[in-house]
């Protein structure tokens, strides 16, 4: 009787030790890329790499991550929320696609701490710009059109997303996603890819929408051409313009964002927009209008790279550099049309006191009317902010780019990229995060390495 007592709880004893031992060791340890133990940590710093360079771009990139090495075939996800991502069953808005179809993924981190982008409020709703190049993602993985392309929320939540150009052979691919950035902290979205069954879920009208408050927005990536609305507007708004002059070389890949646009004084080659689309522009009270621009020179007085004419919204050069007052410096101005027929310009007093937008460098510039305040920003800082009046735009004059429409002598010559006009009152956080995610040099985003789900 003692012996087969014994044997019962011998055995007993056996068979929890196996169950603990099965339980440890069917699932390993998450590793991070160099192969160290992960538990329950976020990858380490050898696992998600800051953009090559420090965080410089590649030209005319939003980003250009260094990609680090893949995670191991078949290693286990982080255990954090990434991880419980990587094989989220969501297909709401993946084309139809549960995510753990999607072969590849990579955490996209976003850091709004002094550290990285300085943007210590919230901004909701923002296209967030992310370029793709040969360091940060491996084209041969995803389909040529980048239709098996998502960006998600940790947990798999899809997130509206546009490929704005997807170029496989030359490695460049730009998405941009609508995404609540947070102020002073950091955050997590994925970047999945490799499923062959995936259908396209690029959807501009919804990155850039209407109800948000945007007008137009112009990414300026076309090739050039003179047909009738080859510039596509982003938005649903379809204020598609047209290129007046310019040839098949008025692109060029060294874009802020992806391709831009390149312009020519001599040929006086300008956008425009033609029709009927143009009533949408004529906003006053509330209206933000942006757009990067690359001055090769300034060839004459009041350089024009966005206006409705100049009886309606305009941002302009004050005179030419060698006005007195300039110092030779080369001044911007924003205007407006008063309700009493004459021009309420937000400019420093003396102009000279103004930020020096010499030719050869980026510059993006962000003009909001706030009625009756009127406010300019230069790369994410508020270059003057004057009191107006009342104001109203005239209907006459086309929305141009590249040129002021009433005074067509004004035309540009350089670059000019990610042109947008939105009918509400931006505030500096939005001015200095569309500065600070775009620039060269952007420390706001950067991208994991690769790892795989099968």
């Amino acid at each position: 009787m003692r012996l087969a007592l014994f044997a019962s709880f011998a055995s007993l004893l056996l068979v929890a030790a196996l169950g603990a031992a099965c339980s440890s060791g069917t699932t390993p340890a998450p590793v991070n890329a160099a192969g160290a133990s992960a538990a329950g940590a976020p990858a380490s710093a050898a696992g998600s790499a800051p953009v090559a360079g420090g965080g410089a771009f590649g030209a005319g990139g939003a980003f250009a991550g260094s990609g680090g090495g893949d995670a191991s075939a078949g290693s286990t996800a982080n255990a954090g929320a990434a991880g419980s991502a990587a094989g989220a069953t969501s297909a709401g808005g993946n084309g139809g696609n549960a995510l753990s179809a999607f072969r590849y993924y990579a955490e996209l981190k976003l850091d709004t701490t002094p550290a990285g982008a300085n943007v210590t409020a919230d901004v909701t709703k923002y296209p967030l710009a992310i370029v793709l190049r040969a360091d940060s993602f491996d084209f041969t993985q995803a389909k040529p059109d980048a239709s098996d392309v998502r960006v998600t929320t940790t947990d798999g939540a899809p997130l509206p997303m546009e490929v704005e150009s997807w170029d496989a052979g030359a490695k460049l691919g730009v998405l941009w996603v609508k995404v609540d950035v947070k102020g002073n902290t950091t955050q997590t979205l994925l970047l999945s890819w490799g499923n062959a069954a995936a259908t396209a879920v690029s959807d501009s009208h919804a990155v850039f929408d209407v109800n948000d408050g945007f007008l137009g927005v112009w990414h300026l990536a076309e090739s050039g051409s003179t047909a009738p609305g080859g510039y596509k507007d982003a938005t649903a708004t379809g204020a598609d313009l047209t290129g007046l002059l310019v040839t098949a070389d008025s692109v060029t890949a060294a874009g802020r964002i992806g391709k831009a646009v390149s312009l020519d004084h001599s040929k006086n080659q300008w956008l425009r927009l033609d029709g009927a689309k143009n009533a949408a522009f004529d906003v006053f009270t509330h209206v933000t209008y942006s757009i990067w621009t690359y001055a090769s020179s300034y060839p004459g007085q009041y350089t024009t790279p966005f206006a409705k004419g100049d009886n309606s919204w305009r941002v302009h050069m004050y005179g030419s550099s060698d006005w007195g007052e300039n110092a030779n410096k080369h001044i911007v101005e924003m205007c407006a049309e008063s309700t009493g027929n004459y021009d309420e310009c937000a400019i420093n007093e003396p102009p000279s006191k103004g930020s020096d937008v010499a030719p050869g460098q980026w510059f993006h510039w962000v003009a909001v009317f706030d009625a009756p305040k009127l406010t300019l920003y230069l790369n994410g800082v508020k270059e003057v902010s004057i009191d107006g009046g009342t104001f109203k735009s005239d209907s006459t004059y086309p929305v141009g780019i590249g040129n002021n429409s009433q005074i067509p002598s004004r035309s540009w010559s350089g670059y000019l990229d990610e042109a947008r006009v939105m009918g509400v009152s931006k505030d500096q956080t939005f001015a200095q995060l569309e500065y600070e995610s775009q620039r060269e040099g952007q420390k706001l985003l950067t991208i994991g390495v690769k790892q795989q789900r099968f």
